[in-house]
């Protein structure tokens, strides 16, 4: 639309008298149509030169691609082929899914990665910002088995994004860090999200020798059939993302601490 008002303007104030076209032959996308205007030289040419320099800035504006609207990233730079790839099926699943149309309009995501685990299949992390937590809370289970449907062969996880606070080096102001800032409350949320919609039901940790620990994650037997599958590329998702080694396992019996073998 600004490149299309700058040619409508520097038609109007270059052309040479008797010249000018119609409004009717130049607005033809059905835009606010513009009179000639009678300015002075010099103001004619820092309109056009101004005019000049914001096409020069945004060249993508004529190219406007509407699935791009489903990213936005937090840095200004160039979507990847991933991103791109998201987007539009995100974008197709707005417009044409029964139940998901109602509530993705107003979704969008922050960006995508992939991640390799040890087996064949690869994990496709998208980053969605944390206030839209409950809306995909909600719609998690068919927007993932969705997405699965058109990146086959991966595993595709959804995760907000969030923030780890500095830790201050004055040990009086550690109070002012937000408890859902620090790190620990952070990786363990983005558990939550991994493995969602199962639940956690046990936590231990194994100390080594060499002065190391290793966290082992208890999820209920129940969820076996739906998440031994994903466990995997859950692991080394986790790894990715926190630099922490992790572990899963099973209790049938999480009251009595009764861990499943089978």
């Amino acid at each position: 639309m600004r490149s299309y008002c700058s040619t409508v303007l520097c038609v109007y104030l270059w052309a040479p008298p008797g010249m000018v076209p119609s409004c009717a032959e130049v607005d033809r996308c059905g835009a606010v149509q513009i009179p000639p205007l009678s300015l002075s030289l010099d103001c004619c040419f820092l309109l056009a030169s101004a005019l000049y320099r914001a096409d020069s800035i945004f060249p993508k504006r004529m190219s406007y691609l509407p699935h791009l609207r489903k990213l936005r990233k937090a840095k200004r730079s160039k979507a990847t082929a991933l991103e791109n790839d998201v987007a539009k099926a995100i974008y197709d699943l707005e417009l044409n899914h029964r139940t998901l149309k109602t509530h993705l309009p107003r979704f969008h995501v922050n960006t995508a990665k992939e991640i390799e685990g040890k087996g064949a299949k690869k994990g496709l992390v998208i980053f969605y910002p944390l206030r839209y937590l409950l809306l995909v809370r909600k719609n998690a289970k068919v927007l993932t088995a969705e997405l699965e449907k058109k990146f086959a062969g991966r595993v595709v996880v959804l995760v907000a994004q969030r923030k780890v606070a500095r830790r201050p080096s004055d040990i009086y102001k550690l109070q002012a860090v937000q408890r859902s800032q620090t790190a620990s409350a952070v990786n363990s949320s983005i558990l939550d999200d991994l493995i969602y919609p199962a639940d956690v039901v046990a936590r231990r940790w194994r100390a080594r020798v060499d002065g190391s620990q290793v966290a082992k994650v208890y999820l209920d037997s129940r969820d076996r059939k739906k998440m031994e599958g994903r466990l995997p590329i859950l692991t080394a998702v986790y790894k990715k993302l926190t630099h922490r080694a992790l572990s899963f396992g099973f209790m049938w019996n999480p009251k009595f601490q009764q861990v499943s073998h089978r």
